[in-house]
């Protein structure tokens, strides 16, 4: 699954707002550095999944705001490592 999201950093939460600019737009409490807010957007997708085994991509956006990241459950990364 492909998500297109709008992160707001170093926010007093973490949160997922609701949807901005035809985007999920995502609060983190982190700030801006060494791919901390990438990290902290795969944990919320995580935490929210049906699968809290999924792994994210990121695809588009390392520092940007605007980010596109591609969720996978554990049985399709365990297909894609196996195979």
């Amino acid at each position: 699954m492909i998500n297109r999201v709008r992160v707001v950093s170093n926010a007093s939460t973490d949160e997922i707002v609701g949807l901005y600019d035809g985007r999920l737009k995502l609060r983190v409490c982190v700030v801006p550095e060494n791919g901390k807010v990438n990290k902290a957007v795969i944990e919320i997708s995580a935490k929210h999944s049906k699968d809290k085994n999924n792994a994210g991509v990121l695809l588009s956006g390392q520092t940007s705001s605007r980010k596109m990241f591609v969720i996978r459950s554990a049985s399709e990364v365990a297909l894609s490592v196996s195979g």
